[in-house]
């Protein structure tokens, strides 16, 4: 073989090489990407919130709590389709307001709650943000519009959100019972 034949192979066999790795990256990246993300809102999943509260807990933060009020009913009487886009929309609003208030940490942590992690300073103002607009869907030539839904928000300082986190839960049990929200 030729000196110019054997570099011209070893250039395309680098370049096919090249190209196997840009697509490896590629491939990488992406499932990087869903393993983060939820599918349905784009927003990131309970397994990304579990690894931004390695970052939060050395440091004072709150978490802001939400859950869609009565979705199960959504679901079960608009469909399955009407209750994807109820969060879907939700999870704009929720990102839209935390993103304004410098919070770009929305999580949805699974079903119809969502989680931001934010300074204790916001975390009221976001939750009120969110909770006082309506999110509108269409379904089925009807126009919906819901609002509400429950919230609280938990301050931490140094502190096992573990623990905290079983506390919200049951501060938010408890609310429910009582028809509140925080």
């Amino acid at each position: 073989m030729s000196e110019a034949r054997e570099i011209e192979y070893l250039r395309a066999r680098l370049e096919a090489a090249e190209s196997r790795s840009d697509r490896y990256r590629a491939e990488r990246d992406r499932y990087r990407t869903e393993s983060l993300h939820d599918p349905l809102t784009n927003l990131w999943n309970r397994r990304a919130f579990k690894l931004a509260e390695i970052a939060a807990l050395s440091m004072g933060f709150a978490v802001v709590l939400l859950d869609v009020d009565d979705f199960k009913e959504v679901n079960d009487e608009l469909g399955y389709a009407v209750g994807d886009e109820l969060l879907v929309q939700t999870a704009h609003l929720i990102r839209r307001e935390a993103t304004r208030l410098g919070y770009p940490t929305s999580c949805r942590i699974g079903g119809d709650e969502f989680a931001v992690y934010t300074s204790s300073r916001d975390a009221k103002k976001l939750l009120y943000r969110v909770m006082t607009m309506a999110v509108r869907v269409e379904a089925s030539g009807r126009k919906l519009s819901i609002s509400g839904g429950s919230g609280l928000t938990v301050e931490f300082a140094n502190q096992d959100l573990r623990i905290s986190k079983q506390a919200g839960d049951l501060l938010g049990q408890q609310l429910r019972r009582k028809g509140l929200e925080a």
